[in-house]
């Protein structure tokens, strides 16, 4: 690091984004899970809002500039948030207080969380240990970070070289650029991939008790999650495939609360979780097919049910669907705007 108070400044921005985060997810959700889930989604956001906004000035290269716009969107994030939910309680929690204690008393339960503790020491011990030496990581997922600090904008590079390096998607890209801004470089992001692990495992546990599921079943399948070869891998690889996937089943987790609560923000968080999924990993454009026709099935089985329902929990809400639009749009729709500008 070759300026000392670039780290202080990193630290003091974390620290804003934890508090700013937490203090609005309080204020929305009851569940300590939905708090975190929000709490992420909250700071993902504020990433990819604050390359974008400073992008516009050429000044995404600027430390100071970067540091400052980001807490300062937080902060209207907290205030936007607080306004839009003013008359609302927060949403319930849907998981059963005894979970815990099912888990706890289950001796296999405990057996597959000792079992996950140790393949998650080893996950981190390779963290730490190994440089990244993903061929395709560092052949356009890494590079981006370094050409959008070194153009101070989030532009094409040059024209004529690889396409995954004009024509990706960048939000999975704008997390790497919060820790580059600051200089942390080498096994450091490795941990963007082992934290977004932890979040997707957490994320499947937490899925079947929101529905109502028994603990063991929700430590199973997390367990069976977090170590199917495929997924331990991508814990170190660099590989946006869980990048892109874990906004998506946050995603599916908030539109369920939002069907099991009507409460508006989970139906904004779902709308601003998707749109991160979206505009992290172009599959999103063979999932959607997929999508659609279970989003017809569900229409047609209870159409009658999901209209009376829909019509009461959004009548009301216009501003706040609004500013769930406004919020989300520039996730999903960033790169196109990119490509747009420079063709």
């Amino acid at each position: 690091m070759s300026k000392p108070y670039l780290a202080i400044l990193f630290f003091l921005h974390a620290l804003g984004l934890l508090y700013y985060s937490r203090s609005t997810s309080r204020l929305l959700f009851a569940s300590p899970f939905l708090k975190v889930f929000g709490g992420i989604a909250l700071i993902w956001m504020n990433l990819v809002h604050t390359s974008q906004i400073l992008s516009l000035f050429g000044s995404l290269g600027s430390p100071v500039a970067y540091f400052l716009t980001s807490i300062g969107l937080h902060w209207c994030y907290l205030h936007l948030f607080t306004w839009l939910c003013r008359d609302t309680p927060p949403s319930p929690a849907p998981e059963s207080p005894e979970f815990w204690r099912e888990i706890k008393t289950n001796l296999l339960s405990i057996g597959l969380l000792l079992a996950f503790a140790a393949v998650a020491t080893g996950a981190l011990l390779i963290a730490v240990s190994v440089l990244n030496n993903n061929w395709d990581t560092l052949a356009y997922r890494f590079p981006r970070v370094l050409f959008y600090l070194s153009s101070g904008a989030l532009v094409h590079p040059g024209q004529g070289i690889d396409p995954r390096l004009l024509n990706y998607p960048y939000n999975a890209s704008l997390i790497y650029l919060f820790l580059a801004q600051y200089e942390w470089t080498g096994v450091a992001w490795n941990f963007v991939s082992l934290t977004i692990w932890m979040i997707a495992t957490a994320g499947v546990f937490y899925f079947p008790l929101s529905l109502g599921a028994s603990g063991r079943s929700a430590v199973f399948s997390a367990v069976l999650f977090a170590t199917a070869p495929i997924v331990l891998c991508l814990a170190n690889s660099g590989n946006d495939e869980l990048i892109a996937g874990t906004p998506g089943l946050l995603a599916v987790i908030f539109l369920g609360q939002w069907f099991h609560f009507r409460h508006i923000a989970c139906l904004i968080f779902f709308m601003i979780l998707l749109a991160i999924s979206a505009g992290t990993k172009l599959h999103i454009v063979f999932l959607l097919p997929v999508l659609l026709l279970a989003a017809l099935v569900c229409f047609i089985a209870s159409r009658r049910e999901l209209a009376t329902g829909c019509k009461e929990s959004l009548r009301g809400h216009t501003p706040h669907l609004a500013v769930g639009l406004l919020l989300s749009l520039p996730l999903a729709g960033g790169l196109q705007i990119l490509s747009l500008r420079a063709n």
